[in-house]
């Protein structure tokens, strides 16, 4: 939208009949102002939330409070995740103000270990665009652990059950599926 006002600069001088140009963001626009950037040690804690958060809310309607407890406790020992990240590439989903949205890792040539999305983010591409960047890197077929909840994400981008797995956490078995993506 155009218009004509009358404006004061800076230092005070009138100006008159200057034209403003305004244009709104479309409502979906404005969901991605976040871009993927690599692992940096000060997006630890905010990716310890985002698992946290993204296991016990997202994973809630396939798994029982105590798998989730078992899965994603409330304490988790930052000094082991941080050498986890660093010791593989891990991209992250982090808006202009630096929230982390999402996050995910690559271990080795050919393993996508994790990969986490906030609830409040869900929905917006996140996911796709972290799992492209990862897969971009990888150098053949890639596998990956998928949760219950997960295990659609990965099929509709291609990646087929291998077989049903059930890890161990805090001696509670929790359902998941081993997938791979042929490339």
């Amino acid at each position: 939208m155009a218009y004509l006002a009358d404006y004061q600069d800076e230092e005070g001088r009138h100006l008159r009949d200057m034209a403003y140009l305004r244009k709104a963001l479309a409502p979906r626009a404005a969901e991605r102002l976040w871009a993927i950037l690599p692992y940096e040690g000060r997006f630890l804690r905010a990716m310890v939330r985002v698992f946290h958060e993204a296991v016990h809310v997202g994973c809630a309607r396939d798994y029982t409070p105590a798998q989730l407890e078992a899965w994603a406790p409330a304490r988790v020992d930052e000094a082991v995740w941080a050498r986890r990240f660093e010791k593989s590439l891990t991209r992250l989903a982090v808006t202009a103000q630096g929230e982390v949205l999402g996050f995910g890792n690559l271990v080795g040539a050919d393993a996508l270990d994790c990969l986490f999305v906030a609830p409040e983010a869900q929905g917006r591409g996140i996911g796709s665009a972290l799992c492209e960047a990862l897969e971009s890197q990888a150098k053949g077929d890639i596998v990956v652990r998928a949760s219950l909840t997960a295990r659609p994400f990965f099929e509709r981008r291609g990646y087929r059950v291998i077989r049903e797995v059930r890890p161990i956490r805090a001696g509670l078995a929790l359902p998941a599926f081993q997938m791979c993506l042929t490339r």
